[in-house]
């Protein structure tokens, strides 16, 4: 997989933003464009719509999503990936999120939540991004393995999932919380927004066979976000995922099955945040050093914020 230096659809915001409004016609939905980073959501289908037409400008979305159950959420989700798919490439691999009690207690959710990461979210460490990616845009440390061949999907336990799995890689993930500042986010509208998947850099990657026990050392991964000037941003561990990361992967095998879907060589899982989420207001240069990822050295990922052109 070819992991762009540039977000590719980044390239492409000033040509889509000429035809929001082509667009907005096209998908038949009721929308009022302010120009000023907003769009209204009356119903599910107007949610929906808002959102095709949000997400490609980065606007945030001014109403809650009014979604009454996970299979309304879930019904929303598909179909944006599946808008999404048209401009951000196929699917490559699926992310957790509120992988810990305390954040599923805060969103109203008793387990986590599931996502769908595309090839153009994926960017290589040392990427620049402008400041305005996102409507709302945040950044985390976190993990993601690679998926070695199908025996993940029969795997049972953290070692028959382990053997399943091939490389791990830091990862700096930089979602995007969509809504404007002041609306309800519960857990549905989480799911419904994708669990918030916007762009994740991705380090370099360890092959797990290089790991004396790496069962044990990727329960011991510590992460530490800082800015260019050595500024600590967030910390964390990779405990926070599940109590252990490979309990991650078994939640999202069994999240996919449950809809029918099976995980395949090659598919990357992006296992949750090891670190608290980190609101992003200003250009610069973002790093997260992973310790005890790598048996001899520590890891780092960077990403340079532009200001917007």
């Amino acid at each position: 997989m070819g992991i762009p230096q540039k977000p590719q659809f980044l390239m492409k915001r000033r040509f889509r933003c000429r035809l929001w409004g082509v667009l907005a016609v096209y998908l038949k939905v009721g929308l009022l464009f302010s120009g000023f980073a907003v769009l209204q959501a009356e119903d599910g289908d107007g949610f929906l719509g808002a959102l095709r037409v949000a997400y490609p400008t980065a606007k945030t979305l001014d109403q809650p999503f009014p979604g009454q159950s996970v299979e309304d959420a879930r019904a929303v989700q598909r179909e944006f990936i599946t808008s999404l798919c048209g401009i951000m490439g196929p699917v490559v691999g699926y992310k957790a999120a509120l992988t810990n009690s305390a954040a599923q207690k805060r969103f109203g959710v008793d387990q986590p939540i599931r996502g769908t990461l595309l090839r153009d979210m994926i960017l290589k460490s040392g990427a620049r991004v402008p400041l305005d990616f996102a409507a709302v845009p945040l950044l985390e440390g976190d993990l993601v393995v690679r998926v070695a061949g199908e025996a993940i999907n029969r795997a049972e336990g953290r070692k028959e999932a382990l053997a399943a799995l091939d490389m791990v890689y830091p990862f700096l993930e930089l979602p995007d919380a969509v809504f404007r500042k002041g609306v309800e986010i519960n857990g549905l509208a989480l799911i419904a927004i994708n669990a918030g998947a916007r762009y994740g850099v991705l380090g370099e990657g360890v092959p797990l066979g290089k790991m004396a026990n790496p069962e044990k050392a990727l329960a011991q991964i510590e992460v530490v976000v800082s800015d260019e000037n050595g500024r600590e941003l967030a910390n964390g561990e990779s405990g926070n995922l599940l109590g252990h990361p490979l309990d991650v992967v078994l939640w999202l095998r069994d999240s996919l099955h449950a809809e029918g879907k099976k995980l395949k060589r090659g598919d990357l899982l992006s296992l949750g945040s090891m670190t608290a989420l980190v609101p992003l207001r200003s250009a610069g240069t973002f790093s997260a050093q992973f310790e005890g990822l790598h048996p001899e050295r520590v890891m780092r990922v960077d990403v340079i914020l532009e200001e917007p052109r």
